[in-house]
């Protein structure tokens, strides 16, 4: 994480007027290990509510297979 409180982790994108919400730690760095991403997160870390929910559950067998790309919202 690059330590910008105004960047979501996941996106790279600034927080704008998008919802927001501040997580544990445990579904994003598990989700990025089934990835095999870089990113952790540490506990308070806050995102975008959708890129948090798109990461965790939605996009994860597509990101797998290749076949997505979530970030383009």
């Amino acid at each position: 994480m690059n330590g910008n409180e105004k960047v979501c982790p996941l996106c790279q994108k600034e927080f704008g007027n998008k919802d927001l919400v501040s997580i544990g730690v445990e579904g994003i760095n598990e989700a990025s290990i089934e990835r095999s991403d870089i990113i952790v997160v540490s506990v308070g870390t806050t995102l975008h509510k959708l890129c948090r929910f798109n990461y965790i559950y939605k996009g994860i067998e597509k990101h797998k297979k290749g076949i997505i790309d979530f970030w383009n919202w």
